[in-house]
This record gives C-alpha cells, sequence and structure tokens, in this order.
C-alpha cells in the first residue's frame, strides 16, 4: 500500500496537484470559456432575428384584420358587423350583433400567436416565427398546432380570411 503525504508549510504559490478527473473537467472548461462569446453573439443575433419577425407578424395580422373588417363593413348589409380591437388581453375581431369573436393570443417567448374562434365554429391556427436553417433570416409557419407547422411564405390573409369565415359559422 502507497500513501501520499504532501505538507506544505508556508504561504508558497505552487499548483495544487489536480486528480485525472479536475484536469479533465478544467480542460472543457477552458473550452466552453472561449466559445462563450461566439456563442453569446450568435444568440444575440438569433434573437434579434426572431424579435424583427415576431414585429412584422404582429404587425401583419393586426393591418390584416384591420383591413378585412374594414372591406367587410364596407359590404352592402354589412355596415359596423366586425370591430377591431388591439389593446390589452382582448385582441381580437369581435362581431358586433353577437358574443363570438376571433380572438388574437399574442406569445412573445415563443414569438408566435394563436388565433382562436370558439363559436359559432371552432377554429384555431398557431403562426410562429422560425429561422432559416442557416440563421440568417426568419419566416412564419403556421397550421392547426405545433406538431404541424409549415412554411406560409410570411402571408397570412388566408388565415385571417378562414378566422373570420368561422366567426359567420363557415368553414373555409
Amino acid at each position: 500500500m502507497f500513501f501520499d503525504f504532501h505538507v506544505s508549510c508556508g504561504f508558497g504559490f505552487e499548483r495544487l496537484r489536480m486528480s485525472k478527473r479536475s484536469e479533465t473537467l478544467a480542460n472543457y472548461v477552458r473550452q466552453f470559456k472561449e466559445r462563450q462569446p461566439a456563442q453569446d453573439a450568435a444568440t444575440v443575433i438569433r434573437n434579434r432575428l426572431l424579435d424583427e419577425g415576431y414585429a412584422r407578424l404582429q404587425a401583419d395580422v393586426k393591418a390584416e384584420c384591420e383591413k378585412q373588417a374594414d372591406e367587410l363593413n364596407g359590404e352592402a348589409g354589412c355596415a359596423g358587423a366586425l370591430v377591431c380591437r388591439f389593446s390589452g388581453n382582448d385582441s381580437g375581431v369581435f362581431r358586433t350583433d353577437d358574443a363570438a369573436c376571433l380572438s388574437v393570443k399574442w406569445d412573445a417567448p415563443k414569438r408566435s400567436v394563436t388565433l382562436i374562434c370558439e363559436k359559432p365554429t371552432k377554429f384555431k391556427y398557431i403562426v410562429e416565427v422560425k429561422l432559416t436553417n442557416n440563421e440568417t433570416n426568419w419566416y412564419f409557419a403556421a397550421g392547426p398546432d405545433r406538431k404541424s407547422l409549415t412554411a406560409i411564405n410570411n402571408q397570412i390573409d388566408w388565415i385571417i380570411d378562414k378566422g373570420l369565415f368561422a366567426l359567420f359559422d363557415v368553414e373555409a
């Protein structure tokens, strides 16, 4: 049996002996610290791109809802049928003759919006901002649930159409 006993007196700054496990971990820590600034910069760029896409998504959804509501309200016999509200928790398009609405639920952390109509016809669609494979740009992906999101060429008008049709009990 072999014992290694080492006593040091004084205030020397000699290097303490490291176990093999500690040396291995130390190597990983040094590599991590070397890569960290690059990873932080890449994360900042990714978040900036996603935030840019989310701001565009918010603007496009709001503009498209308002445009389609204005167009419908301008049709003969449909004056004042829809009202858009985009403030607070009750964002969406509301029927004036009924309590029905196409709710717009914003989710900033996921950079998505969910459009929901409960009555008269159930409708739910999610639009989310995604990064391209090379992470240099963003695009919109949409689907009835998160598992089935597909790219939509940043065109959301047809989704708003479907939601408004559901608001009047028409399946599109």
